[in-house]
C-alpha cells in the first residue's frame, strides 16, 4: 500500500470518529438536506486477475513465456467507499436529489492493480412518501483498470493493457402496486484502451427490465434482464489485420472481432433473520448470469479466437447484514464468480475460463 493510500485511511478513520455528533444536527447545503455514507471493505481474493487455470499453472511454475508484474495471483483487497447526497424541494411538490459516489480499491501485493471508480445520479420524483414514479440518469466511469500484459504486435513486445470505461444510463422506474417496481433501462457504455491497444475499443448498447417486490413481510424479491450489443470498433484499424491467436506458448492476446450479443439475467433475494434478538440482522443472495455469443463474421481461419465462441459467465454472492446502531452497518459475504468458454479451438477454452473466490467483510457507517 502506497503512503498516499495509508494516510487516505487514517484520514477516513478519523473522519469517521469525529463527524457523527455534527451529521445528527439539521443541516442544508446551497438550500438543500444532505446525508452522507462511507464504507470500508476489505476482503481476500483468490484469482486478482481473473487467470485461467492454465494461466495459474504457468504463473506458479515460472514458465510463462514474458514477464508479468504480478507478485501472487491471489490478494487482500481493501475498498473505501464516500456517497454524499444533497436532496432539493422543488415546486409542484418534487424532490431532485443529487448523490455521488466514490470507490477506490488498493491491493495489498499487487498495487500496480489498484483503480477507482465515479459514479453521479440524478433523481427526480414526486416529493410524498408513497411516490408512484422515478426518474433516474447516472454517469459513471472507470478512469483506468488494468486487464493483464498483453502482447503488442507492432512493437513485438509485451505491455500493459489497461482501459477506460464510461457508461451512460436512464433508468425510469414506475409503482405499479404498492411493493411492487418495475424499472425500464437504457445504457450506452464506452471502452477505449492505452494506445498499444486501442484495437480493442469498444461500443455498447443494452436494453433491459427489472421488476421488484419490496414486501413488509421479511422477503423480498428482484428479477432483471439486460439485453446487451458490443461493436469492436478498433479491430480493422492498422496493426490489428492479422487475425488469430499469437503463436507463442502461454500467451493469450487475441486478435480479431470481438463484437459480440450477451444475455444477462439477474436475481436478488432479501430479507430478516432472526438470529440475535437485540440486533437486526438481515440475509441476501445475488446471482447473475451472462451468456455471451461472439459476432464476427470473419471464418475460423481469419478468426479464431471469436468465430463460433460461446462465455457462459455467472456470479453467486450470498452476503449478511447486521445493525449494530441505527447509523452503522456490519456486513460479512462471499462471491464465487465462474467462466466457461465454448470454442472449436481448445487452447481458447483453456486460456478464457476462470474462477474467482472473494470473502470479505465490509462496515458502513452513514450521516444523515
Amino acid at each position: 500500500m502506497t503512503g498516499l493510500a495509508r494516510y487516505g485511511y487514517v484520514a477516513v478513520v478519523v473522519f469517521l470518529a469525529v463527524l457523527p455528533g455534527y451529521a445528527r444536527q439539521e443541516t442544508r447545503i446551497l438550500g438543500a438536506n444532505w446525508s452522507l455514507s462511507t464504507e470500508l471493505w476489505s476482503g481476500y481474493v483468490d484469482n486478482a486477475i481473473r487467470l485461467s487455470d492454465a494461466d495459474i499453472d504457468r504463473f506458479q511454475d515460472g514458465t510463462q513465456s514474458f514477464e508479468s508484474p504480478l507478485q501472487t495471483y491471489d490478494d487482500w483487497k481493501n475498498e473505501l467507499v464516500i456517497q454524499p447526497r444533497l436532496r432539493f424541494r422543488l415546486p409542484q411538490r418534487q424532490r431532485f436529489d443529487i448523490a455521488y459516489s466514490f470507490k477506490g480499491a488498493l491491493f495489498l501485493r499487487n498495487d500496480f492493480l489498484n483503480y477507482q471508480t465515479h459514479t453521479l445520479n440524478f433523481y427526480l420524483r414526486p416529493a410524498s412518501s408513497r411516490y408512484p414514479w422515478l426518474l433516474n440518469f447516472r454517469v459513471f466511469t472507470i478512469p483506468s483498470y488494468y486487464l493483464r500484459q498483453h502482447y503488442d504486435r507492432d512493437t513485438q513486445a509485451f505491455h500493459a493493457a489497461r482501459f477506460q470505461s464510461w457508461q451512460y444510463r436512464f433508468a425510469p422506474r414506475f409503482r405499479f402496486w404498492m411493493p411492487l417496481w418495475i424499472e425500464l433501462r437504457g445504457e450506452i457504455e464506452t471502452t477505449y484502451y492505452n494506445s498499444k491497444f486501442t484495437e480493442y475499443d469498444s461500443d455498447m448498447s443494452s436494453l433491459g427490465i427489472r421488476a421488484e417486490y419490496r414486501s413488509p413481510r421479511p422477503i423480498s424479491l428482484a428479477l432483471g434482464y439486460l439485453r446487451n450489443r458490443s461493436e469492436n470498433i478498433g479491430y480493422q484499424q492498422t496493426g490489428a489485420v492479422e487475425w488469430g491467436l499469437v503463436n507463442l506458448p502461454g500467451v493469450e492476446t487475441e486478435y480479431g472481432d470481438a463484437s459480440f450479443d450477451e444475455d444477462e439475467f439477474q436475481a436478488e433475494v432479501s430479507g430478516r433473520i432472526a438470529i440475535i434478538a437485540s440486533v437486526p440482522v438481515s440475509g441476501g443472495v445475488d446471482w447473475q448470469l451472462r451468456r455471451r455469443i461472439y459476432t464476427t463474421k470473419r471464418s475460423m481461419d481469419e478468426d479464431p479466437f471469436h468465430r463460433g465462441r460461446l462465455d457462459r459467465r455467472w456470479k453467486l454472492a450470498p452476503s449478511l447484514t447486521m445493525t449494530l446502531r441505527p447509523r452503522v452497518n456490519l456486513t460479512f459475504g462471499y462471491s464465487y464468480e465462474q467462466r466457461t468458454t465454448t470454442s472449436d479451438i481448445s487452447r481458447v477454452e483453456e486460456i478464457k475460463s476462470f474462477q474467482v473466490r472473494q470473502i470479505f467483510g465490509a462496515i458502513e457507517y452513514r450521516f444523515e
